[in-house]
């Protein structure tokens, strides 16, 4: 799998049931979350939703996606935005709305690692 050029050294891969997160960290914070054989299930970026863009995840039933953000990086998430874990959703202000928000710690703590 091709994660990017050189300039993405600190990319890392996150493998779950069915699904693979890429997250290219350091460089501009973008998430693409891939299936199996690919295909873009959902893609997340800095500056989306407000505050800063610190991890994504998504739950074990693979219903859910947590775009998880802070105040300013790199401290802990602050926020969560939850979205339906649906094929082809790009989390962003202009074609998708969260399901849910929270600024809960125990709950942020418990989805954002």
């Amino acid at each position: 799998m091709v994660t990017g050029d050189s300039g993405l050294q600190g990319t890392t891969l996150t493998a779950g049931p069915n699904y693979v997160i890429e997250n290219t960290y350091p460089f501009n914070l973008w998430v693409h979350v891939l299936s199996q054989t690919g295909q873009e299930l959902m893609t997340d970026a800095e500056d989306d939703f407000g505050g800063t863009y610190v991890s994504g995840s998504v739950d074990s039933t693979r219903t859910y996606y947590y775009s998880c953000r802070a105040a300013s990086f790199p401290s802990p998430a602050t926020s969560v935005a939850v979205f339906r874990f649906e094929s082809g959703v790009d989390v962003s202000p202009s074609t998708s709305s969260p399901v849910g928000t929270s600024t809960d710690p125990v709950f942020i703590e418990s989805v954002c690692n």
